[in-house]
């Protein structure tokens, strides 16, 4: 009976530590939900302000999506500067990767940052990656304005247009240089830009129309 007891009593506490458990992360969750939120926004805008650093405003007022690409119009006097394409691709080594794509109004890419990826490091991370080398200078001065660090493989999408022929890597016929030991990210990433170019040529008057 004694045993009965203690067991009846050990089941109660530990049910009273789980929902206790539980609260507490519901209200460190609702605690922590807006200032990651806000974190996220500015995480993106720096993302933008990288690829098209001179433009009015923030774009997203007029935010449209086609083929799962969302497509944002950023102005600068009035006048188009840039659209910006955000979407993921699932075809990567590590998982889903996001991208954020900047083309002009007559579809050539401006600049490709990578916004999130579990790609392997040292090989296909090293293809979603723009970062700045931890020198003397760059840790002792201050926060320099945004700017789009090189990134050798992603650079390569710099200027290109939709072709009558999908993007494609070497390996497979194309005209851009993969890395090896990271095709499935080279093909993924490729394969991204390549959707985006797509999509905007068959879009372009929707997305850029009185936006």
């Amino acid at each position: 009976m004694k045993n009965g007891n203690s067991v009846v009593y050990l089941g109660v506490f530990l049910g009273a530590v789980s929902l206790l458990a539980a609260l507490a992360l519901g209200v460190v969750s609702d605690v922590v939900a807006e200032p990651l939120a806000k974190a996220e926004a500015a995480s993106f805008e720096r993302s933008l302000r990288t690829l098209v650093p001179d433009f009015d405003g923030t774009p997203g007022d007029g935010k449209t999506t086609f083929d799962g690409i969302t497509f944002m119009t950023a102005r600068k006097n009035g006048e188009i500067a840039a659209v910006f394409a955000s979407g993921e691709t699932k075809s990567g080594y590590g998982g889903p990767i996001s991208y954020l794509v900047a083309i002009s109004p007559d579809g050539k890419v401006i600049g490709v940052v990578i916004t999130r990826h579990g790609e392997t490091p040292g090989l296909g991370a090293a293809l979603c990656e723009r970062k700045l080398a931890r020198t003397a200078r760059t840790l002792f001065s201050r926060t320099p304005a945004p700017r789009l660090i090189p990134n050798r493989f992603l650079d390569q999408f710099a200027g290109m247009t939709r072709g009558v022929e999908p993007l494609a890597v070497t390996k497979d016929g194309g005209t851009v240089e993969y890395r090896t030991g990271a095709t499935v990210t080279s093909r993924a990433l490729t394969s991204a830009v390549s959707d985006v170019l797509d999509v905007y040529s068959r879009h372009a008057g929707e997305i850029t129309k009185g936006r």
